[in-house]
């Protein structure tokens, strides 16, 4: 891995109710990363191309903060990835911003149907497969030269139990950023989700992932609803995820960022002085000092596992569609 990402520092998603609080607060809110779908007119039938406005591409290329994109809508983990409808308006807004990298979902999000593909209506976790390890590192390999920019992919949120066949979620995010020789945006959220519902240990997926390739956190609240812990985005951290994250960047000797996000709609009832908050908890977690990198042990090669053979990634994507589309 040959990109050293330039050291940006604390920030946070940027929304258009968020824009004045960020505006006014450089020196606290160092880096916006925009999620550029988010601002677009979707397109009016299947296959054609996205609009978006060079008007508000250029009102945030003026932000004070250092500018980073994240895509939302075109996850890098099924086999259907689109790699042509929204790449050319994707990087006209990475160059305009002039984000040093960019990243997206390791998540299936379109689907196959008897129909055609279909959107799914919701981020699904791939299947954790070698099939899915080298499908995923080829999306990536594809992504990465379409756009021009070094990739990073996003460690994703799993509401399922593992199953007998699938790779430690740690161990598949290790082969997937390995193998496509990839960074890795580090949803500390997501994996206190996943440990909170019984998934994997936080500990133990940490323990797995190569830290020289993160690039980034992700940071954000969690809730309790339908009886899961959900990555609601909404609002105050936890006090026990903010323990992790002190530990975790500390060890992160290629660290270019750490992200809050909130959604739009919890904004408003989350309120300025709480938003700023957690800011300063960012600034604290990004100012403590780094460890030398060779006091964490690397991860151990991946085991060599003899595991039951599991669907391949159509098959589960099939599933997907029908347990989850009419």
């Amino acid at each position: 891995m040959s990109f050293q990402p330039p050291r940006l520092g604390p920030g946070a998603i940027y929304l258009r109710s968020l824009d004045t609080w960020i505006r006014s607060n450089p020196d606290l809110i160092q880096v916006a990363e925009v999620e550029p779908q988010t601002l677009w007119t979707k397109a009016a039938t299947a296959g054609s191309v996205p609009r978006s406005s060079p008007l508000e591409r250029r009102w945030l290329a003026e932000l004070p903060q250092s500018l980073l994109t994240h895509g939302v809508g075109y996850p890098i983990g099924g086999t259907i990835c689109d790699q042509s409808c929204h790449v050319e308006e994707f990087r006209r807004w990475i160059a305009g911003l002039d984000s040093p990298w960019t990243s997206e979902h390791l998540s299936i999000f379109d689907v196959p149907t008897v129909h055609g593909s279909a959107p799914c209506g919701f981020l699904m976790p791939p299947l954790q497969t070698d099939r899915q390890v080298a499908l995923a590192a080829a999306n990536i390999a594809n992504r990465t030269a379409a756009l021009g920019r070094p990739f990073a992919f996003e460690t994703g949120v799993n509401y399922f139990r593992r199953q007998r066949f699938e790779i430690p979620d740690g161990e598949f995010f290790a082969a997937v950023a390995e193998t496509a020789d990839c960074g890795i945006l580090l949803d500390l959220t997501n994996l206190w989700v996943n440990d909170r519902n019984g998934r994997a240990s936080i500990e133990d997926v940490l323990a797995a992932i190569p830290f020289e390739r993160v690039w980034e956190v992700h940071l954000a609240g969690i809730e309790y609803k339908h009886g899961h812990w959900l990555d609601a985005h909404c609002g105050a951290l936890d006090p026990t995820l903010v323990g992790f994250a002190t530990d975790v960047i500390r060890d992160l000797p290629n660290l270019g960022a750490i992200i809050f996000e909130v959604a739009p709609d919890r904004v408003m009832t989350f309120g300025e002085k709480a938003f700023l908050n957690q800011m300063e908890t960012l600034q604290r977690l990004w100012e403590q000092p780094r460890r030398v990198p060779a006091t964490r042990c690397p991860p151990s090669p991946r085991a060599v596992r003899e595991l039951p053979a599991g669907p391949a990634p159509e098959g589960w994507e099939h599933l997907i569609a029908a347990r989850m589309l009419p």
